[in-house]
């Protein structure tokens, strides 16, 4: 077997094995990927949820606003009425 034999079996082992690492290194990623996506998702429906729900506290809120203020002047006449 000469030096030149001997050179191509160890590149090819070496070609065969990195071969191997980039195709469970290239799967590794698909999986992160996928789960990173679910994670997104996940954060876009929470986010949507966080929406609807301040919504739905600003719907709630402003009437309650509004008494607040329409008692506050009346009890500023109510106080003017008793001095």
């Amino acid at each position: 077997m000469t030096a030149e034999e001997t050179l191509v079996i160890i590149l090819a082992i070496a070609l065969a094995v990195f071969l191997v690492l980039g195709i469970i290194f290239v799967s590794y990623l698909i999986v992160l990927a996928r789960k990173i996506n679910k994670v997104a998702s996940m954060a876009e429906r929470t986010v949507d949820h966080v929406e609807s729900m301040v919504s739905n506290i600003q719907r709630v809120m402003a009437p309650a606003a509004v008494g607040n203020a329409i008692m506050d002047v009346f009890n500023r006449f109510m106080d003017k009425k008793k001095k």
